[in-house]
């Protein structure tokens, strides 16, 4: 979920990720979250640049806690592992393949006939040194794997064991796509599922910015977002005109009351990306037909607001659907630990490890929120308190590379680098407190790294910031073979 430049949540990290590439960046991000954005007398008002960045914390965090309670959360977290799971084994396969070259992204090799594949070899793969059809790794068709799976490879063909692997991953990253983007269009309105955690979102940013920058800067950020023809924001505004149009006066309390239940819906199979979706419509049903009844208006607590939620939807008890979300992650965690027992060393350890401390902090967090939701769903509350872990931070530089003379390491921090030596960091990562162990920390790192290289090889997008050149040469190094890039 990318956040207007400055910021970012995307489950591919355990955390959240910051961009501070740039001077200007880098002295605004001082001024707003080390100067506690302290300006001198007479300095003129903040840009709406430096209104966004002041609340970026608030909102990046957010999406991380919402994930980790949510339902949907536990799902994308599972096509992530999956993703990443047998994405590294097909690079372990893949180096003991016949052939010098590995077309990528995989998602597209796969996808092509053998008669696409032998013209791309013969117009193109030349030009890259490629003198014959059996210099390019053999990657024919395999059944498509069962959903959520991790691959038992049948040793006897590391071709066909390399393909099964590589397309359970390919398919966790088309699940991704279309569990997270995929719009459905009801009442003159596209929606997707990720709308709903950025409503919430940027209505938690709205207080932060209240709390530390004062009603101007929060008024000036909401008339932006009502102003704003970003589809994610799309729900939150027709629901917010809606009411607008109806009411006296609209507590945006009450909407990030509205929207943190609909994000406890059940994550169901099918083109609706969960029930969140259908969730918001019968709100936004609720709020054209009925927009002074006590959904909206009334003056109770979290927890009574979703049982009249349920009640009025006739939506599964939200109760019920967090104890289904934590049996789900439970079932997760326990075929993580089978699999750990058969799929060990090197990037498999920390992937295991990272999914342990993932399903322990799902459970403490959805605990919370069971015994009191104002503590999420409430703004205010959830700015002020902190009951939720903070997550790591990434801190990703854009075109630039910072130079060290020595490696950098501390018990807090790892850096991402070029260079074998550790002194030309292309980003870092930080634990935020000591509560976060470095055995924790070095779990989360690398983890990460291994997520770069699997997004590289399987996934049809433009790799950001300076990370092709880097990821490249590190799955070359993994496998022993060159990467293709085939348009």
């Amino acid at each position: 979920m990318d956040h207007v430049a400055f910021g970012a949540f995307n489950p591919r990290f355990y955390g959240v990720s910051v961009f501070v590439g740039g001077e200007d960046r880098r002295k605004a991000m001082t001024r707003h979250w080390i100067e506690n954005g302290a300006r001198s007398a007479g300095a003129p008002e903040p840009s709406l640049a430096d209104i966004f960045l002041a609340g970026v914390p608030d909102h990046e965090m957010r999406h991380f806690h919402d994930f980790l309670v949510s339902p949907m959360g536990t799902v994308t977290m599972g096509l992530r592992m999956q993703a990443s799971i047998n994405g590294f084994q097909a690079f372990k396969l893949l180096a003991a393949c016949p052939g010098k070259f590995v077309p990528v992204p995989f998602t597209r090799w796969l996808h092509w006939d053998r008669a696409s594949r032998r013209q791309w070899i013969r117009e193109t793969g030349s030009l890259y040194g490629v003198q014959a059809e059996a210099d390019v790794v053999a990657l024919e068709e395999a059944p498509l794997p069962a959903r959520n799976s991790t691959q038992e490879v049948d040793a006897g063909s590391v071709e066909r064991g390399a393909v099964m692997a590589a397309s359970a991953a390919a398919q966790a990253y088309a699940s991704l796509e279309r569990l997270s983007h995929e719009r459905i269009a009801h009442a003159g309105l596209h929606v997707a599922a990720l709308d709903m955690y950025e409503a919430v979102a940027h209505l938690v940013q709205v207080q932060a910015l209240w709390t530390g920058e004062g009603e101007t800067a929060a008024a000036r950020f909401m008339a932006h977002l009502l102003a704003s023809d970003s589809p994610h924001l799309q729900p939150l505004r027709a629901l917010f005109i809606v009411l607008h149009d109806k009411l006296p006066q609209i507590r945006l309390e009450r909407l990030a009351e509205v929207f943190t239940w609909i994000l406890l819906g059940p994550c169901e199979a099918g083109p609706w990306g969960g029930a969140s979706i259908i969730r918001y419509f019968q709100v936004l049903e609720k709020a054209r037909t009925d927009p002074a009844c006590g959904l909206f208006t009334s003056d109770v607590d979290s927890a009574r607001l979703f049982d009249a939620l349920d009640s009025s939807t006739g939506s599964i008890p939200w109760r019920e659907s967090l104890a289904g979300g934590m049996a789900g992650a439970a079932r997760r965690s326990a075929e993580y630990g089978k699999a750990a027992r058969v799929l060990q060393g090197g990037y498999y350890d920390d992937l295991f490890a990272l999914a342990a401390l993932w399903h322990a902090e799902q459970r403490e967090s959805r605990e919370i929120v069971r015994q009191d939701p104002g503590a999420l769903a409430r703004p205010l509350r959830y700015v002020t308190e902190l009951k939720f872990r903070v997550p790591f931070v990434e801190f990703r530089l854009g075109s630039e590379v910072h130079e060290w003379e020595e490696p950098v390491r501390s018990p807090r921090v790892r850096a991402i680098t070029f260079d074998a030596e550790g002194r030309r960091v292309l980003s870092y990562i930080q634990g935020p407190d000591t509560r976060r162990s470095e055995e924790e920390l070095d779990a989360v790192f690398s983890s990460r790294i291994l997520s770069h290289m699997v997004d590289f090889v399987f996934t049809d997008e433009p790799v950001g910031d300076l990370y092709e050149h880097w990821c490249r040469g590190q799955v070359e190094a993994t496998i022993g073979k060159k990467l293709l890039s085939v348009f």
